[in-house]
């Protein structure tokens, strides 16, 4: 199909981390429903986190505390630690500002409470980095005031307008700043947001990485096209699963991680659900098929509870082995702001990532492309909880792999540019060399080499030249 098929069908896509390009920092944050999850849960898988416990700071972290009573920093040993539980002589403010464990960081330069007005002594509070990262997050606690969030010395606006997140008496959420293309993080501040400084807030669970986020392309197809034959949504040769039956397909695991429990990750459904006879609780996900008769829903083992019992709807857990470059799946019946996780970072909210609406019907189909020899090894959808409602989200004709993999420029036709980038792959040969590309985009078949058995894939998209 060509480009201009393409449009006619309504696709649209969005990068999501931009190729080599001048950089780009993307702000979210994630709301106290989450409070005290870890890893993909948050999104901040594969990262090194600080949780204040001892003195002694990650390598790499340092903290800086300026204040009108004085400064403190940059140190990479706590002057003390603080337990918002017991430490604290005079009050109860910062109680449950610890994210996990027991204790936390407290915007005081000697990192416990002084008299709650004694203003002076409540600043700002800045984390510095050395060697710079590319992805940051952290939780906040008791900012009754929304600081100034400062990225490199560049004023990035309130806490609340970069994240979402409102200030308050009590847990404000978790902050997670990422770095695209060609840009890093040094420094993070919190410049205090009273004058003089005044409020006091508290930090916990600093996950940092210098590692870069998945390089990642998603194309939308509205739901006006659902049902669409699978060249048209280019992932013509992928690996189907229709949860048809108990048995998934061998590239993949699935898991449920709701409140109430989780169930997972396994290689085969504990229940079938087909949304016209085994929804004893309504019609909701009546639609939610793309083909046969059966669906996968974000309920916990598959199998639905009543639409009030939230803690029964929890996250939905792809894991693919081998890591894919692309994937793609239908969704229905999402009714909130679900974030997607890939490779346990979270890249953002489905309807910014797709173009396509949550609207509580068919959102439609979404195909997500991994560039830049990126790999999708997993991909959580991070249930959008709001107080105790968990939503309730089905996908279908789930798609991995496919399409145009020998495209390994990424410009949608395997030409003799691909075939030059193949060569130097196959000569090279062993996947560990320390000369391959990122990932060994050339070893098609995933045994760790770049041989005859890749050459005889490459020659299929070679001879076929376009992407479908």
């Amino acid at each position: 199909m060509n480009f201009a098929s393409r449009l006619l069908l309504g696709t649209f896509a969005l990068v999501l981390t931009a190729l080599p390009a001048p950089g780009a920092l993307t702000f979210y944050g994630v709301p106290t429903v989450r409070w005290g999850l870890l890893g993909g849960a948050i999104g901040v898988g594969n990262c090194t986190i600080e949780s204040f416990e001892d003195v002694d700071l990650a390598p790499g972290l340092q903290v800086l505390w300026e204040s009108p009573a004085g400064n403190v920093g940059p140190v990479s040993v706590l002057p003390a630690t603080f337990n918002p539980n017991t430490d604290d002589a005079f009050g109860t403010a910062f109680i449950g500002g610890n994210y996990d464990a027991a204790r936390c960081l407290i915007n005081v330069r000697t990192n416990d409470t002084k008299p709650y007005n004694q203003s002076a002594d409540y600043g700002d509070v800045t984390f510095l980095f050395d060697p710079p990262v590319r992805y940051f997050g952290v939780s906040m606690h008791q900012s009754e005031f929304s600081p100034r969030l400062i990225v490199n010395g560049v004023d990035k606006g309130t806490v609340q307008s970069a994240t979402g997140l409102a200030p308050g008496s009590g847990r404000i959420g978790y902050i997670l700043i990422k770095a695209d293309g060609a840009d890093t993080i040094s420094s993070v501040k919190f410049k205090n947001g009273v004058n003089p400084s005044g409020d006091g807030f508290t930090f916990d669970h600093l996950a940092f990485s210098t590692e870069a986020n998945p390089t990642l392309i998603a194309s939308g197809f509205k739901p006006s096209f659902w049902g669409i034959d699978d060249s048209s949504l280019g992932v013509a040769g992928a690996s189907i699963e229709d949860f048809e039956d108990a048995t998934l397909v061998p590239e993949l695991l699935l898991a449920w991680d709701a409140p109430a429990g989780g169930v997972g990750p396994a290689a085969m459904l504990s229940n079938l659900f087909n949304p016209l006879t085994d929804d004893p609780f309504g019609n909701a996900f009546v639609g939610g098929t793309w083909d046969g008769a059966r669906c996968l829903i974000s309920a916990r083992g598959n199998q639905s509870f009543s639409y009030t019992a939230g803690a029964n709807w929890g996250d939905l857990i792809l894991t693919f082995t081998p890591p894919q470059r692309r994937i793609g799946f239908s969704v229905q019946q999402m009714d909130q702001a679900t974030r997607l996780v890939v490779n346990e970072r979270d890249v953002g909210d489905f309807t910014s990532i797709s173009n396509l609406d949550f609207n509580g019907q068919r959102q439609g189909y979404v195909r997500i492309d991994a560039k830049a020899g990126s790999r999708i090894a997993t991909l959580r959808f991070a249930n959008g909880r709001i107080g105790s409602f968990g939503d309730g989200i089905a996908i279908d004709h789930l798609a991995i792999g496919g399409g145009c993999f020998q495209d390994l420029n990424d410009d949608q036709q395997v030409d003799d540019a691909d075939f030059l980038i193949f060569v130097i792959a196959y000569n090279l040969l062993d996947c560990a060399d320390p000369s391959m590309p990122l990932d060994c985009p050339a070893d098609f078949n995933n045994d760790n080499l770049v041989d005859d058995a890749d050459f005889s894939v490459f020659i299929i998209g070679y001879n076929a030249l376009l992407c479908p």
